[in-house]
């Protein structure tokens, strides 16, 4: 069953009060995105590896380092002047629903190929997370091939209360709306310098 997936990046001095919206229907599992319509996440690679493709929510929280965008959505629409608009320090954020999201700050600018069968067709955004829910249902384990996501261009909220309905993880923090009774992201704890020394 396809998942209803909402994207959204952040251009600098953006002015746009509401996101304009762009469909995006596949997951592309080899990474190359060749086709209008795909996108792919990719991790940085090391040394003896080149970067995978990233195909869980875990790996999307905590291991993407590249997002590749067809420059044409799903409907063949060029998106090329919206992501152009996007530079380093921008925000992007790939949302599910409410308490299934991840934000990410792009970190370089992003790039297109210079030569070759794929250009100009793809975008990379370069991306670090900053900032995610996970207490949704469906928002664990594998995505889908077939993972409809809709990709918005504008102004991003801010992350406040009461807008978040949800336990959000941003950086080390973990923060809870009041009155959440529902499950909890593990929390670690870091050593304080008042904790008890070992003798």
């Amino acid at each position: 069953m396809a998942l209803g997936v909402f994207a959204a990046i952040a251009a600098r001095g953006a002015t746009t009060a509401t996101a304009t919206a762009m469909r995006y229907d596949r997951l592309d599992a080899t990474g190359a995105v060749t086709a209008a319509g795909s996108y792919a996440f990719l991790t940085a690679g090391s040394a003896s590896g080149s970067p995978e493709v990233i195909a869980t929510w875990e790996g999307l929280r905590s291991a993407a380092a590249t997002l590749r965008l067809h420059q044409s959505d799903a409907s063949g629409a060029s998106r090329a002047a919206a992501y152009g608009a996007v530079g380093e320090g921008d925000i992007v954020e790939w949302r599910k629903a409410d308490d299934c999201w991840v934000r990410y700050r792009v970190t370089a600018a992003p790039t297109r190929p210079a030569s070759g069968s794929l250009a100009p067709s793809r975008w990379e955004f370069p991306v670090a997370w900053m900032t995610y829910a996970a207490t949704g249902a469906g928002c664990t384990g594998a995505v889908g091939a077939s993972t409809a996501v809709s990709v918005k261009v504008g102004d991003l909220p801010n992350i406040q209360s009461p807008s978040i309905t949800s336990p959000v993880r941003h950086g080390p923090w973990l923060l809870i709306p009041p009155g959440w009774t529902g499950a909890r992201p593990a929390i670690v704890r870091f050593p304080s310098p008042c904790d008890p020394q070992p003798t």
